[in-house]
């Protein structure tokens, strides 16, 4: 364990992504293990630097003029401006050093930082929470293993003055976003952005960036102090906090983009062990706690991957506010005009992007034009709306499908009067409106659960009139014989892989959220129990993995046919590639243009093809 953490130390020794080095930090390195001297050299030997060590941002004003070598011996964020000879500053630079025995050991009450956060009511308040429990650090099962930890999945610093984030007061400028979060009926809060530095480093890799940025809360019902208290964060690069973008390679997949105006940070709220509920008050809510994954909206996303369609890449980190560990979040693209204009071309202006009731970007009026037109689609083959769906670009029927597939499949239950989102371009509108997952947690609460059959919004109200169409249905049967038989992904050992392999990714770091958070609703007197990885967390993916993936396509073969999207007679057995004997027999996509021949069938994406005449599917890999 030390030989590999000393690996990790000399991995973040490499090469900084991001702005320019106005201050050149020595030792480089985010992780330390003994106290050291840091030395701070400006990039021009007129300048001066000032410095500070609790993460406010320095200036020549509230910041400490730099001399000679300062003494770190514990966790710091140290943020450093040069500044010449007329005042002017320059860049302002942050590096954080952490130190893991000392994060294994935080505090309830840490030096700087406030007792109460968010108001109550008039007389009370929601106490801040900031320790790390060592009934989990430092226990038996746990304690050789939090280096690992630690050191499994990349890690995050948010640095920035700490009245920026837990101030009282209610000044739109100076105020706390993280005490004063939006969701009260004042609104207080709703929108601020602070000005913070972000740094990421990647273990594994050795890669990593420092940013300045535009800081700001995210999220629903979970910016709610009496629902979480762990929060969401939405992360902006804009030129007037530095550079205008973050250019890095963050996601492993190839096709993702390596060019950012936003990240989110998703803490995760539903199904965690932050969500609220005692046995008085939402007791319903106590399951969500002792079923908590963390990885339910990153299954459905991967889903949506590995059938081919546009999604949001996402990857597990730890996040750090100044010194304080804040615990297990996921770094997710955020769905906006500039998400969709880099993966789909154009310019960000192009697009209409829609979040349920809301606009995120554009306008509503070709989603009100789709909408309406799916709604008249009558129940005869060639219909007239049905048609111009297609012909006029409204909606891309197959990706609309599979979306349907994934939440159903996933018995989402905060949906889809709720966390949808689409996207389309005015100017070259493609297929039509695709949409997207998003805030898919409140899943897989139960294998015999027919979502299929529940109406709630504006996507399941479409289905309800889609599902009578000959043509639609003709186009249902494929993607739902493509992914539900075979070697589809909604198969059992296809699906069950799928949730394996991103519940590895999150093994041992739930292990530092357990210590984080695990413990919260104990403190807030909702639990009598810290929610664990042995006792919690790993039994409850055992029961999914042999109770819910075994059964759960079955099940929803059963729910499709009875609401007539399926007929299981007609199936041709198609992902039996082997059956099929010629390899050079050619390969067309359903417009009827060859893309492939049988040798090379394993390379196509996910979807429905034709040889010989007969349809056959490709799974999704």
């Amino acid at each position: 364990m030390v030989h590999r953490l000393l690996l990790f130390i000399a991995l973040s020794l490499s090469t900084l992504c991001g702005q320019a080095q106005v201050v050149n930090f020595s030792p480089k390195g985010m992780f330390q293990t003994e106290a050291f001297e840091l030395s701070l050299q400006p990039s021009n030997s007129k300048y001066q630097i000032y410095y500070t060590l609790d993460g406010t941002r320095p200036t020549k004003e509230n910041a400490m003029l730099y001399s000679s070598p300062i003494k770190i011996t514990t966790t710091t964020p140290v943020s450093a401006v040069c500044v010449d000879a007329d005042g002017v500053e320059y860049g302002i630079m942050a590096k954080t050093y952490i130190f893991l025995k000392d994060v294994y050991k935080q505090p309830a009450n840490p030096e700087g930082y406030p007792e109460n956060w968010s108001r109550k009511d008039s007389k009370t308040y929601w106490k801040g929470y900031y320790k790390m429990d060592t009934s989990v650090t430092e226990n038996d099962e746990y304690r050789d293993l939090m280096d690992d930890a630690m050191m499994a999945i990349p890690t995050v610093c948010i640095t920035t003055n700490i009245d920026y984030l837990f101030s009282a007061s209610d000044d739109e400028n100076t105020g706390g976003i993280y005490v004063h979060t939006g969701k009260d009926a004042s609104k207080v809060g709703d929108g601020w952005e602070r000005p913070a530095s972000i740094e990421y480093f990647d273990p594994e890799t050795g890669g990593k960036f420092q940013l300045n940025c535009g800081l700001l809360l995210h999220g629903g019902n979970s910016r709610n102090p009496q629902n979480s208290a762990k929060h969401s964060f939405r992360v902006s690069f804009k030129k007037e906090y530095g550079e205008g973008k973050l250019k890095f390679k963050l996601f492993e997949d190839d096709d993702a983009v390596q060019k950012f105006d936003h990240l989110v940070l998703r803490a995760g709220y539903n199904y965690t062990w932050i969500k609220n509920g005692s046995k008085s008050m939402y007791p319903q809510n106590i399951v969500q706690r002792t079923n908590a994954q963390y990885i339910y909206d990153s299954w459905a996303k991967e889903v949506q991957h590995a059938m081919g369609h546009l999604f949001t890449h996402r990857r597990f980190c730890h996040l750090y506010l100044n010194n304080l560990y804040w615990g297990l979040y996921e770094i997710c693209e955020k769905i906006n005009d500039n998400f969709a204009s880099a993966y789909l071309g154009g310019e960000d202006e192009d697009y209409d992007v829609i979040d349920v009731n809301e606009m995120i970007d554009g306008t509503r009026d070709a989603y009100t034009t789709m909408y309406n037109t799916a709604m008249k689609v009558g129940a005869k083959a060639n219909d007239n709306n049905y048609t111009k769906l297609q012909t006029n670009h409204l909606l891309d029927i197959e990706n609309y499908i599979d979306y349907m597939l994934i939440n159903w499949y996933i018995g989402n239950d905060d949906w889809d009067n709720n966390n949808w989102r689409c996207i389309r371009s005015r100017v070259n509108p493609g297929d039509g409106f695709k949409y997207l997952v998003w805030d898919a947690e409140t899943a897989f609460t139960d294998v015999n659960y027919n979502k299929v059959e529940k109406k709630n919004g504006n996507p399941t109200a479409m289905m309800e009139v889609l599902k009578k169409n000959p043509d639609f249905k003709k186009t249902a049967q494929e993607r739902i014989a493509c992914h539900l038989t075979g070697d589809g992904i909604l198969t059992p050992h296809r699906a069950a892989q799928l949730y394996s392999k991103i519940a590895d990714e999150i093994d041992l770091p739930i292990i530092c959220e357990s210590a984080r958070w695990g413990g919260y609703r104990v403190f807030t007197g909702e639990s009598e129990e810290t929610y664990t990885r042995n006792d919690h967390w790993l039994p409850r993916k055992q029961d999914l993995l042999e109770n819910y993936f075994p059964k759960r396509t079955e099940n929803m073969l059963s729910y499709l046919t009875k609401f007539g999207l399926f007929d299981p007679t007609r199936i041709e057995h198609i992902n039996d590639v082997n059956a099929i004997r010629k390899p050079t027999d050619a390969v067309y996509d359903l417009q009827g243009r060859k893309v492939s021949t049988i040798s090379s069938i394993r390379t196509l994406p996910p979807g429905v093809y034709i040889h010989a005449g007969k349809k056959f599917c490709v799974g999704s890999y």
